[in-house]
């Protein structure tokens, strides 16, 4: 048959099917009604456009895939983590008979019992197993293979003394209470500092150079009363410095939570590892601990580095092309374009896409220019907020971890171009997916 025999054979076929076939076929083809517009010539744009599509989509669930295997070695850093962990929360108390870790610090006393004891052994190691000291070179690592990286820091936030209602019975013998932590009752009068008969004044997040920390059961500022203990410290200096503290009473009714911040590297990895201790006191005697250990991967010091870099930076290029693509479709088939799923889908997958960059940048800026700077202060003072760097870097991950389950299932709406039985299959999804999806909203809550 020849060419103009076929399209009059499709105009006319064309014709005879009902407006709801015909607008289907254009929204397919991502065309719009028209007088212009043929069933041969978008039969032959919806193949040819498919035909590509599933090419670039190829190619960007390759570079996506390997994008996100590359950013973050997750072996790695489970067992980085994992292994300090084990060090510095699962180490027995020395001196009692029975088994007591991190997790049992339940009053005062065992605070500092864990801080002049299991504190000192792994950040102030000074000797080796046979009894042989420590070159300088060998100072300053925890198990040996993880440096700390600057000075690690003790920072205290404290509430005033209040008036409480009690009963009549009572008001005799309660005159103040204490209550639990808020900014508003926050304590602010100097305490007892270090070195000895030095006054420790508050300082304010901005002052600090700390965020906030929301993982305790009350959120915290990132101001306080802070004491960083410098890596020149040996052992004897930094016992020294925790007994001193305690026989001044630095922890008392006042005392709301402690935190105890360092960072590590580790060379072989090129990780560095943010540990922050929080030790809660809560307003009826229970001191309650939780940790919190983030391995992070900072900076561009190895091809590893540069690689993951360039990749990321080819998806979101592919990303910009897609909406660009879907932009140029919505204008073409107008509001009938927001009448299929996967359209909605796209939209929803470059969402995620772009949060994540948000995230990305605001971890990307803070971490190059710490890397790339001068260390002389790092001796002296903690200079790095690594906890709230470390909550970007995993922000980064879990909203990547939506990209990974958007991208693959994505693909999923070109297999049904294999055979009719696989078309079935993703019809039906599709049209189950409203369905599906509250129900997975109601699973998850």
């Amino acid at each position: 048959m020849k060419e103009g025999a076929k399209h009059e054979v499709a105009t006319a076929a064309f014709e005879k099917m009902s407006k709801r076939q015909q607008l289907a076929l254009l929204a397919a083809a991502g065309l719009k009604a028209g007088p212009n517009v043929s069933l041969a010539y978008a039969i032959d744009k919806f193949r040819r456009d498919k035909i590509r599509e599933v090419f670039l989509y190829l190619v960007f669930l390759l570079l996506f895939t390997v994008s996100a295997l590359v950013e973050r070695d997750v072996t790695d850093a489970h067992y980085y983590t994992q292994t300090v962990k084990d060090a510095i929360l699962n180490e027995n108390f020395p001196g009692v008979t029975w088994y007591k870790t991190f997790q049992d610090v339940s009053i005062d006393s065992d605070f500092w019992e864990y801080m002049t004891t299991v504190i000192p052994k792994y950040l102030y190691t000074e000797e080796w197993y046979n009894g042989e000291k420590f070159s300088d070179a060998e100072l300053n690592y925890v198990l040996h293979m993880n440096r700390l990286v600057q000075a690690p820091r003790l920072r205290q936030l404290r509430v005033k003394q209040t008036d409480c209602p009690v009963p009549a019975r009572l008001s005799k013998v309660i005159s103040v209470c204490y209550p639990q932590f808020s900014n508003s009752l926050q304590n602010k009068s100097d305490i007892a500092g270090w070195p000895p008969g030095e006054r420790l004044a508050y300082q304010t997040d901005q002052q600090l150079q700390t965020g906030s920390y929301h993982q305790g059961l009350l959120p915290y500022g990132g101001g306080g009363f802070a004491l960083d203990i410098p890596l020149y410290f040996n052992k004897t200096q930094a016992l020294n410095f925790f007994n001193y503290l305690k026989q001044q009473r630095w922890t008392d009714l006042h005392t709301r939570a402690v935190f105890f911040d360092f960072a590590l590297y580790n060379p072989v990895n090129g990780m560095y590892l943010s540990v922050r201790l929080l030790f809660e006191f809560l307003p009826y005697g229970q001191v309650r601990p939780s940790s919190q250990l983030r391995a992070i991967r900072m900076g561009l010091s190895s091809l590893n580095d540069y690689a993951a870099l360039l990749l990321d930076a080819l998806v979101y290029l592919m990303v910009i092309f897609y909406m660009v693509m879907d932009a140029r479709k919505l204008v073409a088939m107008g509001r009938g374009y927001w009448t299929h799923f996967w359209h909605w889908f796209n939209w929803a997958n470059y969402t995620v896409f772009v949060i994540t960059l948000v995230f990305k940048l605001q971890f990307l800026i803070p971490s190059l220019n710490y890397v790339s700077g001068q260390g002389d202060l790092d001796i002296q003072r903690a200079t790095m907020d690594f906890e709230s760097l470390g909550w970007y870097y995993y922000q980064i991950v879990n909203w990547q971890a939506f990209n990974n389950v958007f991208v693959w299932f994505k693909a999923f709406s070109f297999l049904k171009y294999i055979n009719a039985d696989v078309a079935n299959l993703a019809y039906t999804v599709t049209h189950a997916a409203k369905d599906c999806g509250l129900f997975l909203l109601i699973f998850a809550m």
